[in-house]
């Protein structure tokens, strides 16, 4: 990679990381911001960190994932070192692995990963980092970070 590249999905010094309050869901089942607005969920109803979106402001944070842009990236198959259409061959999308992973099985989860939040007074608790398929009620108390995607019917070249 170039000395002067900046991967499209990481942070920079000028996005701001909101911290709205984190509240119990109404319904019970979840969590929520106390000022929560429609843009903070996903259409699969997933609750998202808030991030300000001021790509190339200040100096870049590469540890630190963008998780608007990652999402974006990992939804519509964007490169997510230059923000383009990820390659692909007839076979499919082209996935770039570190040479090491053998992972046997392959990642099986299609969700989310993020802080997980338990039930508590006054406001729920962060229990830890999590990875949770859609399909796991869990996903209710997520604050996602990443989206997560499953690599099915993979080919190692």
């Amino acid at each position: 990679m170039r000395a002067d590249l900046v991967p499209y999905i990481a942070s920079w010094t000028g996005e701001v990381v909101a911290k709205p309050d984190i509240v119990e869901h109404p319904s019970g089942l979840g969590i929520a911001f106390r000022d929560e607005q429609l843009i903070d969920r996903d259409s699969r109803g997933v609750l998202w960190d808030r991030y300000s979106v001021r790509q190339g402001e200040g100096t870049p944070r590469y540890a630190d994932i963008h998780p608007a842009r990652q999402r974006r990236a990992m939804r519509v198959l964007l490169c997510q070192v230059c923000g383009g259409q990820a390659d692909t061959t007839p076979d499919g999308v082209l996935w770039l692995l570190p040479a090491e992973s053998t992972w046997p099985g392959w990642p099986s989860v299609h969700g989310v990963s993020g802080l997980r939040y338990r039930a508590a007074l006054p406001h729920p608790v962060v229990t830890g980092q999590v990875t949770v398929s859609h399909a796991d009620p869990a996903i209710r108390w997520v604050l996602a970070t990443k989206l997560v995607r499953v690599l099915d019917e993979c080919d190692i070249l």
